[in-house]
This record gives structure tokens, sequence and C-alpha cells, in this order.
């Protein structure tokens, strides 16, 4: 005779069978429970290792890790209204614009120098991009975790966009609203 496992809705605390998904009566998330014939470890339908940066989507969960010092954020797909997969330029290296200028201001006789600077730092942003993904939950929050910076073309840049891709195929396959928005200059047909 099989075992039926029930847990407790979080929300309205009614029992009902254990399974993935939302409370009948409420339509909270429903708390994980060992079922019979379930694998303990799942394979992850994406995972992608970065730096000591790791993001992870294993079973009706995504798990984020910033750094390896740093424990891990774990946000269930149950409370999530979408997913969007995100590139932008790499800006931050354009500050050197400013500071080289004033310096060249100041001390002319550096110009060589900051104007070398001034057009690597033009460079890096034009050649880089950073690739993040923003989740939207249920309730309006939204929270944007950076995956990593590629030089376009890259083995880098080539291994974060097919984690992406693999990312919106195993969300749309689990029921979650997933857009892949990082078009752009470096994506190949």
């Amino acid at each position: 005779m099989p075992t039926e496992v029930l847990v407790m809705c979080s929300g309205c605390g009614q029992p009902q069978q254990a399974r993935e998904g939302r409370c009948e009566a409420c339509g909270a998330v429903l708390p994980e429970a060992p079922r019979p014939g379930s694998s303990a470890s799942e394979a992850p339908f994406f995972l992608l290792e970065l730096g000591g940066r790791m993001v992870a989507g294993v079973g009706r969960r995504l798990t984020y890790r910033a750094d390896a010092t740093v424990p891990p954020a774990v946000v269930e797909l149950g409370s999530l209204r979408s997913v969007r997969l995100g590139r932008r330029f790499f800006l931050e290296p354009l500050a050197i614009v400013p500071l080289a200028l004033v310096l060249t201001l100041l001390v002319p006789s550096v110009r060589p120098l900051t104007t070398g600077l001034s057009v690597l730092g033009l460079l890096v942003a034009l050649l880089w991009r950073q690739s993040f993904v923003v989740l939207e939950f249920l309730d309006g929050r939204r929270v944007r975790w950076p995956l990593g910076t590629a030089l376009i073309g890259s083995e880098r840049s080539q291994r974060i966009d097919a984690v992406c891709a693999a990312a919106v195929q195993g969300l749309v396959a689990r029921g979650v609203d997933a857009q892949d928005a990082r078009g752009g200059l470096w994506r190949r047909a």
C-alpha cells in the first residue's frame, strides 16, 4: 500500500497531498516534502559557475551565490511572475575618461598617457558585455542577479549564452514566464 505524504500550507494551514505547486484553498506555494519515488538529488536544468559566482536551476528552485563566502539565495519557481535574462554594455570602465580629462587639465604633460587610458576604457566598454538575470516575484518585487562579464565572442561569452538558452528552456518547461532579452551585437544566429 503506497504511503500518502501530506503537507500543511504555510498560508492557510490546510493539509493536502504533497506535490509541487500551489495550495488548493489559498494559492500559496506549498512547502516541499519528500515524496515516495522522488529522487533526492535532481540534476540541474542549467548551471553556470564563473569565478566564484554560481547560478543554478534544480527542480522547482533557482539558486544564486554571488561569492563563495556568501550563503546562496534560493528562490522557489512558484513565487515568480517572470524571469528575464539580459545583457548590457560594460560601462564602468568609462569612469576613466573624466578622470583622465581632469588629470590632463591639471598636468598637460601626461596627455599621451591619459589619452591611452581613455581609449582603453572606451574599447573595454564597447567590447565587453555584462549578463544578468532579473527575477520578478508575484508580489511585484524585482531582484537582479549578475551572471558575469565577458569579451564579445570569447569562450566565456559562449558559455554564458549556452547556459542562458538552457535556463530559458528549463524555466518555460516548468511553467515560468521566461524571456531571453539579451539580443545585441554578439549573439550568433
